[in-house]
């Protein structure tokens, strides 16, 4: 079901996009949900469009571009809005139809807000908007799951990865240790999702894709450890390997050890540092990148 869109209501957006019949599907779209979109065929229009706004006190809420288009591409087009002081503060939304390794850090550098894959749904494109709208805003909240909840909820998107740098599982039962670390992983510019257990943990995996899980040791109904042997089990049979950060707040000798030995990739003891956090998401959210493909149909956020 496609949520309330009442934040978008006259939000004036900018589609660039070199094809026709794309640019009409989005404008469709977005007039639905009461905004006001402005097409523009290449980048160069876009440019003027945009400059031509500000100009007369009337600016864009925020610009959507196609990267594929011809004589200037987004990522040219996105430079060039973001060495305009005038303009430099307009949000950007990617789409592409092709993902390549490397385009998630370049979008992030050139100053893209989110990066979306094609086909994109219209669940997708809405979330992705009011996600943007509410950042640019500063009143992008950190939900956290609803008490006796069951499977995992997101603090930002459904189905989609903020270009940020990746989407994390937290595995925690306690409601504190939840914000707490969603907080952590949210400043960090990762997305962050919330499991109570490791059967929630699981039921998530089933649904989607997440760059690193960090798996609270002692969890009720299935505790972490149980939850990264049936991980590691049915990994088997796909060839994949997901990151599993360790979570414990005992610090006994041998526990590391016997995490690592269960198959977890790493280790750190409650309460950790934002500083420690940074560090290991960066190692392992890094690495797993470098020997993976891009995914298809995401979104990310930069």
């Amino acid at each position: 079901m496609i949520s309330s869109n009442a934040e978008l209501v006259g939000s004036r957006v900018l589609i660039v996009d070199d094809n026709a019949t794309n640019r009409k599907i989005l404008t469709y779209q977005t007039t639905a949900w009461g905004m006001i979109p402005k097409e523009a065929q290449s980048g160069s229009q876009a440019m003027e469009l945009l400059l031509l706004a500000a100009a007369e006190g009337n600016a864009f809420d925020l610009a959507i571009l196609d990267f594929h288009m011809p004589g200037m591409d987004g990522f040219q087009l996105t430079r060039m809005i973001k060495a305009d002081a005038t303009i430099s503060k307009t949000p950007l939304i990617m789409l592409t139809s092709v993902s390549e390794q490397g385009h998630r850090q370049t979008a992030r550098s050139a100053g893209i807000d989110a990066y979306v894959t094609k086909p994109v749904r219209q669940e997708q494109l809405l979330d992705c908007l009011q996600t943007v709208i509410r950042d640019t805003r500063q009143v992008l909240p950190v939900l956290l799951p609803e008490v006796g909840r069951t499977g995992a909820s997101t603090d930002i998107l459904k189905e989609t990865e903020i270009v940020t740098r990746g989407r994390i599982l937290i595995a925690e039962d306690n409601l504190v240790n939840q914000k707490v670390a969603a907080l952590m992983v949210r400043k960090l510019g990762y997305l962050s999702e919330v499991a109570a257990n490791g059967l929630e943990v699981l039921e998530a995996m089933a649904l989607k894709t997440y760059d690193l899980i960090l798996m609270d040791c002692q969890m009720p109904e299935m505790d972490g450890l149980e939850a990264t042997i049936e991980i590691r089990e049915r990994e088997r049979a796909t060839g994949q390997h997901i990151p599993i950060i360790a979570l414990t707040a005992n610090a006994m000798a041998g526990e590391r050890e016997k995490c690592l030995a269960i198959g977890m990739d790493d280790y750190m003891t409650k309460p950790f540092k934002q500083e420690e956090l940074s560090n290991l998401l960066e190692r392992w959210v890094e690495q797993a990148e470098e020997i993976s493909q891009e995914e298809p149909s995401l979104v990310s956020y930069v």
